[in-house]
């Protein structure tokens, strides 16, 4: 794949999450929007390819649950 299709892509994807325009992101950001879109899908990410990001379930499911107690 060619660097503007790449480029192509990001802006896509960026525009998607953010459509004021803004196109930075931290993985905990981007992560919590696909929490929020798809969790059980998010889960088997986690459970499958990216073990490491465990880390954001145990997070999210702990401020979710702080959220909704309030």
């Amino acid at each position: 794949m060619r660097s503007t299709q790449i480029r192509r892509r990001l802006d896509s994807l960026a525009s998607t999450f953010s459509p004021s325009g803004r196109r930075s992101f931290t993985l905990e950001e981007l992560c919590r929007h696909c929490w929020m879109m798809d969790q059980r899908g998010f889960r088997a990410l986690v459970a499958g390819e990216c073990p490491g990001m465990r880390v954001f379930v145990d997070m999210f499911e702990r401020e979710d649950s702080e959220h909704n107690y309030r």
